[in-house]
């Protein structure tokens, strides 16, 4: 809840936020999930969850350019993912 905390802070500080962990962060207890469970934290800021794979490390780039334009999602191969990485429809 810490970390959830500080990267809600760092987004309204700065101009996007993304926060990536390894799989499993995305559950209801990682830093991933607290952000993705609260609506008005998700809608402003990027997770990934799986940052450990390459494909995570991906979805990281491409969170970053997301937040420049000033959208966010949930990314990753977590249940609560939208996508695998920004672009791509879930499968």
């Amino acid at each position: 809840a810490t970390l959830a905390r500080l990267t809600a802070e760092l987004d309204r500080a700065g101009s996007g936020t993304v926060l990536a962990g390894r799989a499993g962060s995305e559950g209801p207890a990682g830093a991933v999930g607290v952000v993705r469970a609260d609506t008005v934290t998700s809608a402003a800021v990027s997770t990934v969850d799986g940052v450990q794979t390459a494909l995570g490390r991906v979805a990281c780039v491409l969170a970053l350019r997301e937040q420049a334009e000033g959208r966010a999602g949930r990314y990753g191969s977590g249940v609560n993912s939208q996508a695998p990485i920004p672009g791509a429809s879930a499968g």
